[in-house]
C-alpha cells in the first residue's frame, strides 16, 4: 500500500517544488505547505516514551559524528566556476573588484 501512495506523492512534490522554484505559488500556499511539512517532521520525530525519544536522539547524534564535515565539495566548486564574470559584475556592482578577487583566489 505504501508503494501505491509513494508514487503520486513523489510526483506531487516534484510539481510543487518546480512551481515554488519559479515563484508561481502564492504566499498563502507556500505558508500552508511549510506548516504541513513542519507538522509532518515534528510527528515523525515524536516517540511514545522519553526513553525511545532519547535513544533516537543519541542515534542521530552518533550518525552525525560518523559523517564527514563536508561532502561532495568538488561539485559546488565546479558549479561556481560555471558562472560568467558578467553575472558577478551584475550582482556585486561596485564591490565586484574585491569580492571577485576573494571568490577566485581562495
Amino acid at each position: 500500500m505504501k508503494g501505491l501512495i509513494q508514487l503520486p506523492y513523489d510526483a506531487s512534490v516534484r510539481v510543487i517544488l518546480a512551481l515554488l522554484e519559479r515563484n508561481l505559488l502564492p504566499d498563502a500556499v507556500v505558508r500552508g505547505l511549510t506548516r504541513l511539512l513542519s507538522a509532518s517532521r515534528l510527528r515523525s520525530g515524536y516517540k511514545p516514551s522519553s526513553d525511545l525519544q532519547l535513544s533516537d536522539l543519541f542515534h542521530f547524534v552518533h550518525s552525525l559524528k560518523q559523517m564527514p564535515i563536508a561532502i561532495m565539495t568538488e561539485k559546488p566548486k565546479a558549479q561556481h566556476y560555471e558562472l560568467p564574470t558578467s553575472f558577478f559584475k551584475l550582482v556585486l556592482g561596485k564591490n565586484f573588484k574585491y569580492r571577485y578577487f576573494f571568490f577566485f583566489c581562495f
